[in-house]
Formats: C-alpha cells, structure tokens, sequence
C-alpha cells in the first residue's frame, strides 16, 4: 500500500486538531494559535495546508457529512423487522453519533449565522437522518401517515442523550431515553 503523501497527511493531522479544539473551546475559541498547538505545527504550516480558520471550518464540516453519511448507510442497509430488533439498533447498531460528531454538529449549528455553508451540510445531514430513520420506521409500521413526525422525535431523542454523554447521567436516563423511543414507535397505528 502507498504511502499517504505529505499534504494528505499533514492535512488529516491539521484537522484531526481542529476536531479536537471545537470539541474542547467551540468554533469560536478553535484559533489558528491553538490548533497549531494541538497538532503540534506551526500556524504557519496550517495556513499553507489548509489556509484560515474558516477554510477548517469548511473543511471539517464535509469531512463530519462524510462519516455521518457511513452512518446514513447503517441505517437505509437495516434490515430488521419488529420494535424491539429497531430500537436495538438505533440505539447499539451504529445508527446514532459518537459524543465528538455530537459536539462538532451543535457547534456548526450555534454558528450557523457566521458558517452558513458548513451549517448546510449539517442541515442536510439532519434533514436526511431523520428520513432514513423515517423510511425504517414505515417498513416497520406500514407506511403510517405521521412517520415521519415519530422519527423526528426518535432523531431529537437520540441527538439529545449523546449530547448528555459528559454528564454522566446514569443508567435510570439511558432506560428512560429507550422507552421513550420504543413508545413514539409503537405509537404508530398499524404497526407490526
């Protein structure tokens, strides 16, 4: 296998960096000066790869759509068929974001005003979980006319309890956070 070139590599390492300072200081405290120190480079090397902080803004926010389109994938393959198989998934099966991604999009949505762009690509991607999770949910309850809605409230649930992860919250939120989901699903009319 090839090495990975220079600027592929230095590239990865810059954003990996910026990642990693959105998810400690926000989009707003990420500065150049700070990244260059978690990637431990000189900022000078950061602008010649990347450029400025709204070009790693850019940057990280479609290559966060492209993992959180991996997990777009899970969720259309799912083949499961009744609630209690769904809500496994969703919850264990790689339908929902790790606490990082969870972090950077509420970071990309806060500042939606200054990065419009890169707020777009998390808009979409909201925007396109929600549906998939919609057309699980109506081969699961046969096309039931408020899917959608349910899975709205399946993806703002789920959203939600990642972005609690840091507080340590317990066993008692995490069962409440599953029966809620299992009761929006089996709230479908009709439903297997």
């Amino acid at each position: 296998m090839p090495r990975k070139s220079m600027v592929e590599e230095r590239s990865q390492q810059i954003l990996d960096a910026f990642e990693r300072c959105v998810v400690r200081y926000g989009i707003e405290g990420s500065t150049l000066e700070r990244v260059a120190e978690e990637a431990q480079l000189k900022r000078t090397i950061i602008r010649h790869y990347i450029g400025n902080r709204d070009a790693l803004v850019e940057a990280v926010a479609e290559r966060l759509r492209g993992r959180l389109d991996g997990q777009l994938d899970t969720i259309v393959a799912f083949e499961g068929g009744d609630r209690e198989e769904i809500v496994a998934f969703l919850y264990d099966g790689g339908a929902n974001c790790g606490f990082s991604d969870v972090i950077l999009i509420e970071q990309f949505i806060a500042a939606s005003a200054l990065y419009p762009a890169a707020s777009q690509k998390i808009l979409e991607y909201v925007e396109a979980y929600t549906s998939a999770v919609a057309d699980l949910l109506g081969r699961y309850s046969d096309g039931h006319p408020r899917t959608w809605e349910v899975a709205y409230g399946v993806t703002a649930i789920l959203f939600n309890e990642a972005s609690l992860q840091p507080l340590e919250l317990g066993q008692r939120y995490s069962d409440a956070s599953v029966y809620c989901v299992d009761q929006l699903i089996a709230g479908l009319s009709g439903a297997k």
